[in-house]
């Protein structure tokens, strides 16, 4: 429960915090919460959205991720949160998260999950190629399209570590013990693996020192046009139909270039 105070970034003000800590080569660890662990954490029973399995081990994981401090937690509120309005109740399911997760935790500063969308969209994803540029693993269900995308444009810059696409959470355990086993060989850990990101992050924080960056279906973004099933992103922008592709695409492409400038310019 908190006892002190705190202060919660808009989606701007995410952007630019996360910036400053790049650009002053400080460690950036941040992690992204949204309904889907919201359902989960809540102790929802069957399979969720993603038809991933929920476990109550997975309930308990998620309710702890969260509190672990040296993290920037990031929510996907529609109003902003303050102290005087911390206990208000209303029917929006986004600010419900964000309410639940800062009364149950203790952290000094929130963050905005929309973060990555403003960097994807807006800035050319001038603040995600920062968390490419030096050794980098990216832990997806997608190994296979990443490692083509990553080949096929700039060469073979980044690992990929593979997980399952469906219920990721039961091999929990094997996944956690390979990345402690590696992460000190990289400056960045990318995550895009769904709810077990979260825990994966608050287990590795005091593990190692490289950055821990939960990008989620951002990668789908950036790699789903080397996807032969045009499946790698089902819900971003909106729902993904194949007029929506040139415009990922553009999204990829805008990324591919800001990574190729920054590296040929180092």
């Amino acid at each position: 429960m908190r006892n002190n105070s705190f202060k919660f970034l808009s989606k701007h003000g995410t952007y630019h915090y996360l910036k400053a800590l790049s650009r002053n080569g400080e460690r950036v660890v941040v992690s992204r919460y949204g309904d889907g662990e919201y359902f989960i954490m809540l102790g929802m029973k069957g399979k969720n959205s993603a038809r991933q399995e929920v476990t109550e081990k997975l309930t308990k994981l998620l309710n702890n991720s969260f509190k672990k401090s040296g993290q920037l937690v990031c929510l996907p509120n529609k109003s902003k949160i303050s102290e005087e309005n911390l206990h208000e109740d209303d029917n929006i399911l986004k600010n419900k998260i964000g309410r639940y997760i800062i009364q149950n935790s203790n952290h000094s500063l929130y963050g905005q999950v929309q973060w990555r969308d403003v960097d994807l969209l807006r800035y050319n994803s001038d603040l995600i190629t920062d968390f490419f540029i030096g050794r980098t693993l990216v832990i997806t269900g997608h190994k296979e399209v990443c490692e083509i995308a990553f080949r096929s444009r700039i060469g073979v810059m980044v690992d990929v570590y593979g997980v399952p696409k469906k219920n990721a959470s039961v091999s929990y355990i094997n996944i956690r013990n390979d990345l402690f086993s590696i992460s000190n060989k990289y400056k960045n850990m990318i995550f895009s693996c769904g709810a077990i990101s979260k825990v994966l992050i608050s287990d590795l924080i005091d593990k190692c020192r490289c950055n821990l960056i939960d990008l989620g279906s951002g990668i789908g973004v950036i790699i789903n046009p080397y996807s032969t099933s045009y499946q790698v992103v089902r819900s971003w922008p909106g729902v993904l139909r194949r007029k929506d592709l040139k415009i990922v695409k553009e999204y990829s492409d805008n990324f591919f270039k800001t990574l190729s400038d920054k590296i040929l310019g180092d």
